[in-house]
């Protein structure tokens, strides 16, 4: 049903900083920052609300890392492990039914859809699902493409728009 994962994402308390020393430590990157993008979410409970948070994605290999702070969140370590799947509801509803229930539903202004499940009770992090849409797909390639014989410099960098 989900597939392998595509994006390991860690709770910090800055994303910059953290991507600064991520990069030195693991030779991961670069990094691309995105300050408090504008999302719409609903809880678990149905309640709509906004998902305020910043990000840096960079590139380890085959796997994607994603650095996440998220206001209001102090919490550090493992966040979420991403997949793709067919269908976002499906996948919800297939995690929901093995225990681990919706926790967030959001869309980016741009419409990309993605949900978190709650498996921090049994594998001590969230579930985020994602459809391989165009958008999503370009944002995986240009921070993969990126990496190909990155020497290390300029390891944070500003997202680029679109």
């Amino acid at each position: 049903m989900l597939g392998a994962p595509v994006q390991v994402a860690y709770a910090v308390d800055d994303v910059e900083a953290s991507a600064v020393h991520f990069s030195g430590a693991f030779g991961v990157g670069p990094f691309y920052v995105a300050h408090h993008p504008p999302m719409t979410c609903l809880d678990r409970w149905g309640q709509p609300g906004l998902f305020c948070h910043s990000s840096a994605y960079g590139q380890w290999g085959a796997i994607q890392v994603e650095l996440v702070a998220i206001e209001g969140e102090v919490r550090r370590g493992l966040h979420h492990v991403a997949h793709f799947v067919d269908s976002i509801d499906a996948a919800v509803e297939h995690l929901g039914s093995r225990g681990f229930p919706l926790h967030m539903a959001a869309r980016t202004p741009s419409g990309t859809r993605f949900a978190f499940c709650d498996a921090r009770t049994v594998l001590g992090h969230l579930i985020e699902l994602y459809e391989p849409t165009p958008g999503i797909q370009r944002l995986y390639g240009r921070v993969s493409k990126a990496s190909v014989g990155w020497d290390g410099a300029d390891a944070v960098r500003p997202m680029p728009a679109g």
